[in-house]
């Protein structure tokens, strides 16, 4: 037996075949069949019978393309995942919120805390 590596009119790699000895011992080679071994990895060889060799003709874009993800729908416990981790961002987002408007009270209050101070000092200044 021997494996050959058939391609069509365009060369473009089709399949292997195997092929069986003849009674004299010589391998009946079909058309449009080749013992050179397609590149490995291959995606898209086409054979060059001028040369006798093989070309891979796959553009980067489509080799891109097999190698993308494929997208599937989420499943419902997905979608409860993201919308339970969208309400906790939101919780962060106002608990941060409140923070900010928290320590700018304080930081008013200081400021009323400085200014009564201040007058309570002139106004014993005053009175002396």
């Amino acid at each position: 037996m021997k494996l050959l590596h058939r391609y069509d009119e365009n060369g473009l790699y089709i399949e292997d075949v195997m092929v069986e000895m003849d009674s004299m011992g010589r391998y009946d080679v079909p058309d449009r069949c080749t013992e050179v071994p397609p590149p490995q990895p291959n995606w898209k060889p086409v054979f060059d019978r001028e040369t006798g060799k093989w070309v891979e003709t796959i553009t980067q874009e489509e080799l891109d393309e097999i190698h993308r993800p494929k997208e599937r729908p989420l499943t419902e416990t997905e979608i409860l995942g993201q919308q339970m981790t969208e309400r906790e961002l939101e919780a962060m987002v106002q608990g941060q919120q409140i923070t900010d408007l928290e320590i700018e009270a304080m930081l008013q209050g200081q400021q009323m805390t400085d200014f009564e101070i201040r007058l309570l000092e002139m106004e014993a200044k005053n009175n002396v």
